[in-house]
């Protein structure tokens, strides 16, 4: 069965097109534990679920301290 939803993981490239950073810098903060990842097969990958969510809060706390 085909289905129209996005896949649930997802590689750093793509990670990196979807938030617009470097791809270098979505593995610095995967190695780092700063961004919701873990190995597969020697590989990051990510949740598409829990990267939305980790940028969203990263939003929030950048803009609170603006204010």
């Amino acid at each position: 069965m085909t289905t129209d939803r996005e896949p649930s993981l997802m590689t750093a490239k793509e990670v990196a097109d979807c938030l617009g950073l470097h791809e270098s810098r979505v593995y610095r903060l995967s190695q780092r534990g700063l961004i919701p990842a873990c190995r597969v097969g020697g590989s990051w990958r990510f949740q598409r679920d829990e990267i939305k969510k980790w940028w969203l809060a990263r939003q929030v706390r950048s803009k609170r301290a603006v204010l």
